[in-house]
């Protein structure tokens, strides 16, 4: 973590209850303390206190050497091919891939254990943070030294007043009230089958 340039480094982690499952003896009981994103917020906030430095400068959330299902499912849909070895080695930070609110990708992603864990930071600690701040991007890359995880980087800035969306009301309605517009899902044969 780097509190002096509002950068949290979210290092191959993994959720408390798949690590207690892994234990010789099985941790089924598990801490209340145990969201990823509260704890990587305890972290920054103590690193803050120690420089003197205010904990709500957070501009990048990276999640670093991710290898879970769930997430890489969401990267297919968001890449719209399903990432393999050699197609990680065509992403490197130089051949990144851009997501913004607007895209389906970014919704996928943003939906992930990965993505989740970046939005509920900002969301679970508004007095901190501010009632305003949201991830304005998402960045794809895989490392040029490990072609079998990937990251994400959460950009983070305020909300804009201006970028508001004040034409909603003059979109068509849904013809079925009780049915959504659209649907996002990281798994594309699930998508496939709701149209």
């Amino acid at each position: 973590m780097d509190v002096e340039h509002g950068l949290i480094i979210a290092m191959s982690t993994y959720g408390a209850e798949y690590r207690g499952a892994l234990k010789n003896t099985p941790v089924t009981v598990l801490p209340k303390l145990k969201n990823l994103f509260d704890i990587v917020y305890l972290d920054y906030e103590h690193l803050a206190a120690e420089k003197k430095v205010p904990v709500n400068r957070l501009k990048y959330y990276l999640v670093d050497n991710i290898k879970n299902v769930a997430t890489k499912a969401a990267v297919d849909f968001a890449l719209k091919f399903e990432l393999t070895e050699s197609e990680c080695q065509a992403h490197t930070w130089e051949q990144r891939d851009i997501f913004y609110p607007e895209d389906d990708g970014y919704k996928a992603l943003i939906a992930s254990p990965s993505g989740r864990s970046a939005a509920l930071l900002l969301a679970t600690h508004k007095k901190v943070f501010g009632e305003r701040r949201i991830v304005e991007s998402i960045t794809f890359f895989c490392q040029s030294d490990d072609f079998d995880s990937f990251n994400l980087l959460f950009t983070i800035k305020d909300h804009d007043e201006e970028e508001d969306d004040t034409d909603w009301e003059d979109e068509e309605e849904s013809e079925d009230p009780g049915q959504p517009d659209f649907s996002v899902s990281p798994w594309p044969s699930a998508t496939a089958a709701v149209r």
